[in-house]
């Protein structure tokens, strides 16, 4: 048996970061877990490339109905990070809308909060108010690209 590797927390936040919190396949629910594309028993690896973030119903249906192959896996994770991505950058000079904001603190504290686990939410509440702050850098670096979409 393969000893599993912790995912490392910066990759964490990139994948949640790049995704605005939400799955990857049903782009509704927030991200509860994070997938291996390869498995790590079949020389899948534990870096950005091959995982993607999930809510725990798509997860399952991967796992339980192997719905999707590692390809159209890949091309799920590529195409939705670019659709976040372009909406990120849309939005950057917009004011944070504050109803959000407070709706998104409450209903992650509420759901990891139940199941005790507060350094995730700590984690995903870092992550999701470093955005902001991340995709003005870009828009700053980047405002060439950003004109031209």
């Amino acid at each position: 048996m393969i000893k599993r590797i912790k995912i490392p927390q910066l990759i964490y936040q990139k994948i949640i970061l790049e995704t605005r919190g939400l799955c990857c396949i049903c782009h509704l629910n927030n991200i509860d877990e994070i997938h291996h594309i390869k498995a790590i028993y079949e020389g899948g690896l534990n870096n950005y490339e091959n995982l993607i973030g999930l809510c725990s119903n798509c997860h399952t249906r991967i796992h339980k109905y192997k719905s999707f192959t590692e390809k159209k896996l890949f091309e799920i994770k590529e195409s939705w990070k670019n659709d976040c991505i372009k909406y990120l950058t849309e939005i950057i000079t917009a004011q944070p809308d504050p109803i959000f904001i407070s709706k998104f603190i409450a209903t992650e504290y509420i759901r990891t909060f139940n199941k005790t686990e507060y350094s995730k939410f700590k984690t995903r509440l870092n992550a999701f108010l470093q955005i902001g702050e991340v995709y003005k850098n870009l828009a700053r670096v980047n405002k060439h690209l950003i004109k031209r979409m």
